[in-house]
């Protein structure tokens, strides 16, 4: 019987950052619409990969898969640090991970000197919602992971 794909610590991660990234996109795309936000993590995607907002359909579509696929990046990082820390307040730590993902990427983005991503104080506060979601949902899913398949290095980094 093979080992089920989720006990590898790379994949479980990767699908608890896609999973949790799903859901912040979710929020994102509501903010945008109620005209709360002004710049959704698709046009951060967009204007990373094409210089500019995604226009049109297939540039929304790849857009919106990187940052699915950065979100699954920033899953797996998480999965690793886990085996340095106790699973104690794992919630709080997922939330402190995500706001530091965050403005890790926004002083980058201002290092890089892309002004496309200056954001107003709504959508930095609808940011900030979006990411605690990400990291809220992502610490839940990797304990829910640990549960499962065992808490730990028996989820192995393979």
């Amino acid at each position: 019987m093979s080992k089920p794909v989720l006990k590898d610590l790379f994949t479980a991660g990767f699908a608890a950052g896609v999973t949790a990234g799903i859901a912040a996109e979710l929020v994102d795309h509501v903010a945008f619409i109620l005209d709360f936000a002004a710049l959704r993590y698709v046009e951060w995607a967009g204007i990373v990969v094409f210089g500019h907002k995604p226009h049109g359909p297939g540039e929304f579509i790849i857009a919106q898969s990187l940052q699915l696929f950065f979100s699954g990046i920033v899953g797996i990082i998480f999965a690793y640090l886990l085996l340095l820390v106790t699973n104690k307040n794992l919630l709080f730590k997922g939330w402190v991970y995500a706001i530091l993902s965050w403005f890790a990427l926004r002083g980058l983005a201002k290092t890089c000197n892309l002004s496309m991503l200056d954001l107003d104080f709504a959508t930095a506060l609808a940011n900030i919602v979006n990411v605690s979601v990400y990291g809220l949902l992502l610490a839940s899913l990797m304990h829910w992971l640990q549960k499962r398949y065992g808490s730990g290095n028996e989820l192995k980094a393979n």
